[in-house]
Protein backbone atom coordinates (compact mmCIF):
# COMPACT_ATOMS: atom_id res chain seq x y z
CA UNK A 1 0.00 0.00 0.00
CA UNK A 2 1.49 3.53 -0.95
CA UNK A 3 0.83 5.98 2.22
CA UNK A 4 0.85 9.28 0.86
CA UNK A 5 3.50 11.83 2.73
CA UNK A 6 4.31 14.91 3.97
CA UNK A 7 7.37 17.33 4.93
CA UNK A 8 5.96 19.15 7.64
CA UNK A 9 8.00 21.99 8.55
CA UNK A 10 9.39 20.88 11.23
CA UNK A 11 10.97 18.92 8.71
CA UNK A 12 10.13 15.13 9.48
CA UNK A 13 8.49 13.18 7.46
CA UNK A 14 4.35 12.33 8.73
CA UNK A 15 1.82 9.79 6.99
CA UNK A 16 -1.24 12.02 5.58
CA UNK A 17 -2.98 8.96 7.69
CA UNK A 18 -1.46 9.36 10.79
CA UNK A 19 -0.29 5.92 12.68
CA UNK A 20 -2.23 2.98 11.36
CA UNK A 21 -3.81 -0.23 13.15
CA UNK A 22 -5.74 1.82 16.06
CA UNK A 23 -8.98 2.42 16.27
CA UNK A 24 -11.34 4.49 18.41
CA UNK A 25 -13.05 3.35 20.78
CA UNK A 26 -17.12 2.84 19.55
CA UNK A 27 -18.33 4.79 22.61
CA UNK A 28 -16.20 7.82 21.11
CA UNK A 29 -17.87 6.97 17.33
CA UNK A 30 -20.74 6.63 18.99
CA UNK A 31 -20.74 9.51 20.78
CA UNK A 32 -19.51 11.59 17.73
CA UNK A 33 -21.70 10.30 14.90
CA UNK A 34 -18.53 9.29 13.12
CA UNK A 35 -20.40 6.73 11.27
CA UNK A 36 -23.28 9.35 9.97
CA UNK A 37 -20.36 12.01 8.92
CA UNK A 38 -18.25 9.26 6.95
CA UNK A 39 -21.88 7.88 5.12
CA UNK A 40 -22.81 11.94 4.54
CA UNK A 41 -18.82 12.10 3.15
CA UNK A 42 -17.80 9.16 1.29
CA UNK A 43 -21.52 7.99 0.31
CA UNK A 44 -23.31 5.01 -0.68
CA UNK A 45 -20.64 2.88 -2.04
CA UNK A 46 -17.78 4.17 0.22
CA UNK A 47 -14.11 2.85 0.04
CA UNK A 48 -13.64 0.72 3.56
CA UNK A 49 -10.00 1.58 3.50
CA UNK A 50 -10.96 5.20 3.32
CA UNK A 51 -13.99 4.35 6.07
CA UNK A 52 -11.87 2.72 8.20
CA UNK A 53 -9.30 5.78 8.26
CA UNK A 54 -11.95 7.98 9.54
CA UNK A 55 -12.52 5.63 12.47
CA UNK A 56 -9.01 5.66 13.97
CA UNK A 57 -7.48 8.39 16.03
CA UNK A 58 -4.93 11.12 14.94
CA UNK A 59 -3.09 12.02 17.46
CA UNK A 60 0.34 13.29 15.67
CA UNK A 61 0.40 16.94 15.52
CA UNK A 62 1.77 17.33 12.23
CA UNK A 63 -0.38 15.22 10.79
CA UNK A 64 -3.22 16.65 12.53
CA UNK A 65 -2.27 19.94 11.17
CA UNK A 66 -1.77 18.91 7.48
CA UNK A 67 -5.60 17.74 7.67
CA UNK A 68 -6.86 20.67 8.85
CA UNK A 69 -4.76 22.85 6.27
CA UNK A 70 -6.14 20.44 3.45
CA UNK A 71 -9.80 20.82 4.46
CA UNK A 72 -9.29 24.68 4.78
CA UNK A 73 -7.74 24.66 1.01
CA UNK A 74 -11.03 22.71 -0.37
CA UNK A 75 -12.90 25.53 0.96
CA UNK A 76 -12.01 27.65 -1.59
CA UNK A 77 -14.76 26.17 -4.56
CA UNK A 78 -11.75 26.03 -7.00
CA UNK A 79 -9.58 24.24 -5.24
CA UNK A 80 -12.33 21.75 -4.56
CA UNK A 81 -13.84 21.51 -7.90
CA UNK A 82 -10.15 20.05 -9.16
CA UNK A 83 -9.89 17.89 -6.38
CA UNK A 84 -13.64 16.73 -7.20
CA UNK A 85 -12.29 16.39 -10.34
CA UNK A 86 -9.71 14.24 -10.07
CA UNK A 87 -11.04 11.82 -7.21
CA UNK A 88 -13.82 11.44 -10.58
CA UNK A 89 -11.34 10.56 -12.97
CA UNK A 90 -9.83 8.12 -10.61
CA UNK A 91 -12.66 6.34 -10.02
CA UNK A 92 -13.61 6.30 -14.01
CA UNK A 93 -9.73 4.06 -14.12
CA UNK A 94 -10.71 2.01 -11.75
CA UNK A 95 -14.19 1.33 -13.63
CA UNK A 96 -12.15 0.83 -16.83
CA UNK A 97 -9.37 -1.57 -15.94
CA UNK A 98 -11.89 -3.66 -13.75
CA UNK A 99 -14.10 -3.48 -17.17
CA UNK A 100 -10.83 -4.44 -19.02
CA UNK A 101 -9.81 -7.69 -16.47
CA UNK A 102 -13.82 -8.78 -16.48
CA UNK A 103 -13.62 -8.96 -20.28
CA UNK A 104 -9.96 -10.49 -20.16
CA UNK A 105 -11.10 -13.20 -17.71
CA UNK A 106 -14.29 -13.64 -20.07
CA UNK A 107 -12.13 -14.29 -23.15
CA UNK A 108 -8.56 -15.35 -22.19
CA UNK A 109 -9.55 -19.11 -23.06
CA UNK A 110 -10.19 -18.34 -26.64
CA UNK A 111 -6.87 -16.46 -27.34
Amino acid sequence: MIVARVTPIGGARVSLLGSRGSKASERVLWDLRIEELVDDILGKNKDQFLADVFKEPLTDRDAITFRQRVFEDLMDERAYAVARGFVEGVKEVSRLLSLEADAYEEFRYGL
